[in-house]
C-alpha cells in the first residue's frame, strides 16, 4: 500500500503537509459524511504511519511498518474509538466526536469580533447578540483574554444553533486584531520605527516615546548610533497568559537628513566633516 499516494503527498512532505493532506482526505471520505469506510481506514492508516517518525522511517526503508507495532482498526463500531486521532477529529467535527457516532448535533454558529492592538494588551469583554434557527436572539458576554492573536478562535460549547433539540452546536468567534498605525506585533514582541535626525545620531540624543500602553519612556540614543540599530525595551510587549511573561518593545532607528539652505551652516558642516575625517 503506497501511503504517500493515498494521502497524495510527495515523499519529502513535511509533517505539517502530511497532517493538512490527511485532514482534507479524511473530511471528504469520512463515513459519517457518506464516504467509503474502507477508503477512510486506508487514509487513516497512512496518516498513522507517516505522522510517526519511527514508523515513517521504517516504511521509507522497507516499504512497510511492523504490523505488530501498528495500531489496527477493530471491526465494527467506530473505527476511531481507540485511535490516536482525537484532537484532529475534534477540530474537524467538534468535541465529543468518536463516541459510537452519536446523533448529529446542530451546526456551529460562526462570527467575527474585531479588537484593537491596545485591547490585546489587557483583554476585553464584549456583549454579543446573534440569531439561531428557532428565531431566538441569543446574547453572550465574550471574554477576550489578554495576549490573544489575530485569527484565533474563542469557542463556547453549546451556544450554537438549536435546529436539533438538545444537541446544540458551538459558538465560534474568530478574533480579528485591527492593524495599528505605529506598532506591529511579532508573537509577544511589539515593533516600531522611529525617525531620528542624522545629526542627533552623530551627537546623541534622548527620545521620549509613547508606548502602546500609553506610558511614555525616555530612550537614550548614544552618539555614533547607526541607522537601522534596534533598541529593546523589556516589559512593554504583549503578555503571555500561559507563562506569565510579557514581551518587549523593539525600536528601530531610521535616519532622516535635514534640509539645510543657509550657506553659512553648510560651510560649518563641511568644516565639521573635514575635522571628523
Amino acid at each position: 500500500m503506497d501511503y504517500y499516494n493515498i494521502l497524495d503527498v510527495p515523499r519529502n512532505a513535511s509533517s505539517e503537509e502530511i497532517k493538512k493532506a490527511y485532514k482534507k482526505k479524511a473530511m471528504k471520505n469520512h463515513p459519517d459524511r457518506g464516504g467509503d469506510e474502507k477508503t477512510f481506514q486506508q487514509i487513516s492508516e497512512a496518516y498513522e504511519t507517516l505522522s510517526n517518525p519511527d514508523k515513517k522511517a521504517m516504511y521509507d526503508q522497507f516499504g512497510t511498518s511492523d504490523p505488530q507495532q501498528m495500531g489496527g482498526f477493530q471491526q465494527g463500531g467506530n473505527p476511531f474509538a481507540q485511535s490516536p486521532f482525537g484532537d484532529i477529529f475534534a477540530d474537524m467535527f467538534g468535541r465529543g466526536f468518536g463516541q459510537n457516532r452519536q446523533p448529529q448535533r446542530s451546526a456551529d454558529v460562526q462570527t467575527t469580533q474585531e479588537i484593537t492592538l491596545e485591547e490585546v494588551l489587557v483583554g476585553k469583554q464584549v456583549d454579543l447578540q446573534y440569531r439561531v434557527s428557532s428565531g431566538k436572539i441569543e446574547q453572550i458576554t465574550l471574554n477576550i483574554p489578554a495576549g490573544i492573536g489575530d485569527g484565533q478562535t474563542v469557542r463556547y460549547q453549546g451556544y450554537g444553533d438549536d435546529s436539533i433539540p438538545n444537541r446544540r452546536g458551538d459558538l465560534l468567534i474568530k478574533i480579528r486584531v485591527r492593524p495599528h498605525n505605529i506598532w506591529k506585533r511579532d508573537r509577544w514582541d511589539l515593533y516600531r520605527r522611529v525617525n531620528v535626525n542624522v545629526i542627533d545620531l552623530i551627537v546623541g540624543t534622548t527620545l521620549h516615546l509613547q508606548m502602546l500602553n500609553g506610558k511614555t519612556i525616555s530612550l537614550n540614543i548614544p552618539s555614533g548610533t547607526d541607522p537601522g540599530r534596534r533598541f529593546s525595551v523589556p516589559g512593554y510587549g504583549i503578555p503571555d497568559s500561559r507563562s506569565g511573561r510579557t514581551g518587549k518593545a523593539i525600536i528601530e532607528i531610521v535616519a532622516t537628513t535635514p534640509v539645510v539652505k543657509d550657506a553659512e551652516i553648510v560651510r560649518k558642516l563641511k568644516e565639521i566633516k573635514d575635522a571628523i575625517n
